[in-house]
C-alpha cells in the first residue's frame, strides 16, 4: 500500500512535486512515515515559497525558535510560536537566498520592533544569525543566491568554509565585498549551474575574477548570462571559450540581453560550436544591427549535440536563427518559441523546411491567420512527433487558470475544410497535436477528421482548446474514437 512505501520511494516521489506546496503539506498529514518524508521537501527552499508578508513573519518565527537559546538571549528576541517546534527545520534547508532571508527578517523586525534604530540594526543581526545557523545545521547546501546580497558577506560567517564548497548552484550579480569573487573561485569548485544576472552592475575591474569563477568549474553544465553590458559579456564569453573544462562539460546555455554586430555574431557562432556537448540554448533579447549574412562565415563545424532551442523574445528577427539552424540541423529535435509575435510565418516555415528535417517537437504562439498555413510546415518537417500552437496573448504556464469568459479574446475561424486538408499533410509519426486557438468546426467535420487518424494514439494527445460552439454532438463524436485521446476544452 502507498501508506507503507519505503522512505526512499516516498522521498523520490515528493521531490517531483516539490513545487506543489499544498500537496506536499497534505502528504505530511497522512501518517508518521509520510510526514518524515514530506517535511524535508517542504523545508528545502522555504524562502522561495513564502514571499507574502504574513508567511515571511511566520517563517522567521519558526527559525527563531530553532536558534540556540544563547543566541536568542544575546539578540533579545523571542519567537511568538505557542507550541514547541517538532523538527529541527534548519537541518532541511538546501537553498540559501541571502537577500530574501534578509528581507524576511526585515518583515519580522518591522512587525515586532517599534523603535527605528534597534529595528534597522536587528534586521542585519537576525539574518546573519539565521544564515549562520543554516550553515551549522544543514546537512549540505545545494544552492546559494547572493544576488543583491549587500547587507553582509555570507562567506565570512562561521560554517561557510565547510558547507559552501559543496554547492551545485550559484546565483550572482555584483561583487559587493572586496575579493568575494576570488573567495568563490577558491572555495566553490563543484558548481554545476551558474547564473550571472545584471552584468551591467559588475565593475570592469571585477570581470577577471568573475571569469575565474567560470574557469575553475570542472562540472559546469548550465550557464546563464544576463549580459546587458557588451564589454562585460565579451570578457565572460572569452573566459568561457578558453576554459579547459567548459568545452566538454557545458550542456545548457542561456544568454539574455546581448547586442551583436555581424562580426561579433559570426565569431560568437563559431565559438559556440566548440562546446562539444552543448544540448540546449535559450535565447532572450538578442539584438543584431544590420545583419550581414556575407560576414557570417559558412566554414563552421556543426553542433554535435544541440537538440533544443528555446526563444523567449517577442521581436526576434527570424534570420538570426538561420545559421544556428543550419549548423545544428542533424541534432536539433525541439524548438520552442515563447512570446514571439508579428513574425512572418512563411519565413519560419522556409527556415524549418530548409534546415530542420529532424525536428520532432515544435511549440510556438500563432495568430489565427498564421495557423491555417501550418500544413506547409508539416510538409517540410516530416519527423514531427509533437506539435503545439497557441494564441500569442496567452501564457502557457497560466492557461489552466483561465475561465470561459476569457476565451473570447480569440478571433474565431471556421476550419471545417481546413481540417481535412491538414489531415493529409500530417507526418506519419505525429502523436500529439494541440491547438489553443478559436478553431470552429462542426461535428461532421470532426468525425471526418478523426476517421482513420493516428494522432492521439499510443500515449499521444489530440487537443483543441478555446474552440467556441462545442456541443453535445461533438462529445458524441469523440466517444466513437476512444483510442485517439481527444480533448475539447
Amino acid at each position: 500500500m502507498a501508506s507503507t512505501l519505503p522512505y526512499v520511494c516516498l522521498s523520490n516521489i515528493f521531490q517531483h512535486i516539490d513545487k506543489d506546496q499544498k500537496s506536499l503539506y497534505s502528504c505530511a498529514f497522512v501518517n508518521k512515515q509520510w510526514c518524515m518524508s514530506a517535511i524535508p521537501e517542504l523545508w528545502r527552499s522555504p524562502f522561495e515559497n513564502h514571499q507574502e508578508s504574513k508567511k515571511q513573519i511566520a517563517l522567521i518565527n519558526t527559525y527563531i525558535a530553532c536558534l540556540p537559546q544563547a543566541i536568542q538571549e544575546r539578540l533579545r528576541i523571542v519567537s511568538t510560536l505557542t507550541q514547541p517546534i517538532t523538527f529541527n527545520y534548519p537541518a532541511y534547508i538546501r537553498n540559501i537566498p541571502v537577500n530574501r532571508i534578509f528581507l524576511s527578517s526585515a518583515e519580522w523586525c518591522n512587525f515586532k520592533i517599534e523603535a527605528e534604530t534597534p529595528r534597522e540594526r536587528m534586521k542585519k543581526e537576525l539574518s546573519k544569525a539565521l544564515c549562520r545557523n543554516f550553515l551549522g545545521q544543514a546537512a549540505y547546501i545545494d544552492c546559494l543566491d547572493i544576488t543583491i546580497a549587500n547587507d553582509f558577506n555570507i562567506f565570512r560567517l562561521y560554517g561557510a568554509s565547510n558547507k559552501l564548497p559543496h554547492i551545485h548552484t550559484l546565483k550572482v550579480n555584483n561583487e559587493y565585498y572586496s575579493d568575494q569573487f576570488k573567495t568563490i573561485s577558491k572555495l566553490c569548485q563543484n558548481i554545476q549551474s551558474l547564473i550571472i544576472s545584471q552584468m551591467e552592475y559588475v565593475k570592469p575591474t571585477n570581470y577577471g575574477d568573475l571569469v575565474k569563477i567560470i574557469q575553475v568549474q570542472p562540472k559546469l553544465q548550465d550557464l546563464s548570462i544576463d549580459a546587458h553590458n557588451s564589454e562585460g559579456f565579451k570578457m565572460v564569453w572569452n573566459g568561457l571559450v578558453n576554459s579547459i573544462y567548459a568545452k566538454n562539460s557545458l550542456t545548457n546555455l542561456i544568454i539574455k540581453h546581448i547586442y551583436f554586430d555581424s562580426i561579433l555574431f559570426s565569431k560568437f557562432l563559431q565559438q559556440l560550436t566548440t562546446f562539444e556537448n552543448l544540448e540546449k540554448i535559450t535565447i532572450k533579447k538578442w539584438f543584431i544591427e544590420k545583419l550581414n549574412h556575407q560576414e557570417i562565415q559558412s566554414s563552421f563545424k556543426e553542433f554535435k549535440k544541440l537538440n533544443t532551442i528555446i526563444v523567449k523574445q517577442y521581436d526576434l528577427p527570424l534570420k538570426i536563427l538561420e545559421p544556428i539552424f543550419q549548423y545544428s540541423s542533424s541534432a536539433l529535435h525541439t524548438l520552442q518559441f515563447i512570446h514571439l509575435q508579428n513574425y512572418n510565418i512563411e519565413t519560419l516555415i522556409e527556415l524549418l523546411s530548409d534546415h530542420c528535417h529532424n525536428l520532432k517537437k515544435f511549440i510556438a504562439p500563432m495568430s489565427i491567420h498564421q495557423s491555417i498555413k501550418i500544413e506547409k510546415l508539416f510538409k517540410g518537417c516530416q519527423q514531427l512527433e509533437y506539435f503545439h500552437i497557441y494564441h500569442p496573448n496567452f501564457d502557457l504556464k497560466k492557461i489552466h487558470l483561465m475561465n470561459c469568459s476569457q476565451y473570447n479574446v480569440c478571433v474565431a475561424m471556421d476550419v471545417d475544410d481546413y481540417l481535412l486538408k491538414l489531415k493529409e499533410t500530417f507526418p506519419e509519426g505525429l502523436k500529439t497535436f494541440k491547438v489553443y486557438l478559436n478553431w470552429v468546426f462542426s461535428p461532421d467535420a470532426l468525425e471526418k477528421f478523426l476517421d482513420g487518424l493516428m494522432i492521439g494514439k499510443n500515449n499521444g494527445i489530440l487537443e483543441f482548446r478555446f474552440s467556441q460552439g462545442l456541443s453535445e454532438k461533438h462529445l458524441e463524436i469523440i466517444k466513437k474514437f476512444p483510442e485517439n485521446n481527444v480533448k475539447l476544452l
